[in-house]
């Protein structure tokens, strides 16, 4: 196999890659958690919206609160970290 042919051949992997990355990072995620809150997230991790149960919202415990926000929005954003890897390993 000749060099022109090979480096043809890795700038169309190279450009498979990028475009599904950019398919991937422009699409929106919905994450449901637990049933109390659900987070509408793009691939490329930026968050769009969060909505939380009226039942979790308690002025008197805020923390609880707090905590499951962040545990939420760990579990969404790990998922496509996972699922963006996978993507990278494919091509």
């Amino acid at each position: 196999m000749d060099m022109k042919r090979m480096m043809q051949q890795a700038k169309a992997i190279q450009k498979q890659m990028n475009d599904k990355l950019e398919k991937f990072d422009s699409t929106k995620y919905e994450y449901d958690y637990k049933n109390l809150i659900k987070i509408t997230i793009y691939g490329n991790l930026k968050i769009e919206k969060i909505d939380i149960d009226s039942a979790l919202i308690d002025k008197d415990d805020k923390i609880t609160l707090q905590e499951m926000i962040a545990e939420a929005v760990s579990e969404a954003t790990q998922d496509l970290v996972n699922e963006r890897e996978q993507i990278t390993k494919v091509l």
